[in-house]
């Protein structure tokens, strides 16, 4: 059985996960603008608690985007200097996917209705994903992208949903919450407290490896939808 250490950090909130012997254990905190401090303290307290050392780890995952610019570069770059130093592969999953995945899994949505994933992007600005589930799996059917609220593409949405409710998850619900005329023309739920967890990434990850679609350290590369790319990867252990 794989052992998989999984890394998120791509909002406010930062959280690891471990899944040891097909058991998954996590730690979890609100931590605005402290995941530099906090990620490396709360792996070391995960795999303490969990009786396993890091060079038992043989997968690393990681939420790849979007969301804080800050907090991927901090997410990706712990994934991929552990995955060097322990020469093991990666996986990065969609943030919004995850995010999805963890309000399902914490019972706050169903999985029979469409979930419209949402990160707050600032400046009025949201990064969303329209996300249906197969099998209990977040799929993809639109996006990700980024948008102004204003700019919101809500007849695409619609026409999607072929007469099933949307579930609103993240810490943009409330944002689109305030747009009564839409709101008013199909039957929506908004669950502004949802994040995504790095639990959730477990269950991809493992997908991934049965598939042979997992990554090398040198591909980690997390996902900016405003065009950004200026993440330096690393070229060697060297860069640890």
């Amino acid at each position: 059985m794989l052992n998989i250490l999984a890394l998120e950090t791509s909002t406010d909130a930062c959280s690891v996960a471990l899944s040891k012997n097909d058991v998954v254990t996590s730690r979890y905190e609100i931590a605005p603008r402290e995941h530099a401090k906090r990620l490396s303290l709360m792996v070391d307290d995960l795999l303490l608690s969990n009786r396993i050392t890091i060079r038992e780890i043989d997968l690393i995952a990681y939420g790849i985007g979007p969301g804080s610019f800050t907090g991927l570069r901090i997410g990706a770059s712990a994934a991929q200097a552990l995955a060097f130093a322990l020469k093991v592969p990666v996986f990065g999953g969609c943030t919004l996917e995850c995010q999805a995945l963890n309000a399902l899994q914490s019972g706050i949505i169903e999985p029979s209705d469409y979930v419209l994933s949402l990160i707050d992007a600032k400046i009025k600005k949201i990064y969303w994903s329209l996300i249906l589930f197969e099998d209990n799996h977040p799929v993809t059917v639109f996006g990700p992208e980024a948008t102004t609220i204003v700019e919101f593409p809500w007849d695409q949405v619609l026409a999607s949903l072929q007469g099933r409710h949307l579930q609103v998850v993240g810490d943009a619900a409330d944002l689109l919450m305030q747009d009564e005329p839409v709101t008013t023309k199909v039957t929506m739920k908004f669950f502004n407290q949802a994040r995504p967890h790095a639990k959730s990434l477990l269950k991809s990850a493992v997908l991934a490896h049965e598939s042979d679609q997992l990554q090398d350290a040198r591909d980690v590369n997390p996902l900016y939808l405003d065009g950004t790319s200026s993440f330096k990867k690393m070229g060697s252990a060297e860069g640890l």
